[in-house]
């Protein structure tokens, strides 16, 4: 038997934990409350990075796990890097990740409607006082900072909803 054959927590209970943290945030971001808005978004980068630990140790499209190489294979995943930066950097340095943008509606529209968007800041802007990452930090600069947080949590809800399917198929 394989090590993760034992875990009494599967990846689908943990998809299920990133789901419901991602319909909080959705609730939240239709308000201006910065900290109504942290709360799950906190809750959803810790999902997605458990689940990206998940991935890595048992993603074995080969036979062998692939570790971080499986962001390479899965189309979406390769923001997740820059996702890892930003929760670093909430976690451990309880840094603020999210600007209120209030030049107007983003689409795709969700209802209610709203004339504003949480993004993500500058990656200049996040505490950076534990281990450097410097890939990480690049790939949040390119991919996440100053775009709509939503829209990359619902893309990493795609990747993991694929990955689930992939690791925990139904019978």
């Amino acid at each position: 038997m394989k090590p993760y054959e034992e875990n009494i927590v599967t990846f689908t209970a943990m998809f299920d934990g990133y789901s419901g943290a991602l319909a909080r945030f959705e609730i939240a971001a239709k308000q201006q409350d910065g900290a109504a808005a942290y709360v799950p978004l906190f809750e959803a980068l810790n999902w997605a990075v458990v689940l990206d630990d998940r991935t890595a140790a048992h993603f074995e499209p080969e036979g062998k796990p692939l570790g971080f190489a499986w962001r390479d294979r899965v189309a979406g995943a390769d923001l997740m890097r820059g996702v890892r930066f930003a929760r670093n950097s909430i976690h451990h340095d309880w840094s603020d990740a999210l600007r209120l943008d209030t030049g107007g509606m983003r689409f795709p529209m969700t209802f209610p409607v709203v004339f504003f968007e949480w993004t993500w800041c500058r990656a200049a802007d996040l505490a950076k006082r534990g281990k450097a990452d410097a890939e990480g930090e690049a790939v949040y600069g390119e991919a996440l900072e100053g775009q709509p947080v939503r829209h990359t949590l619902t893309q990493l809800g795609l990747v993991f909803s694929f990955l689930r399917a992939l690791l925990e198929p139904f019978t």
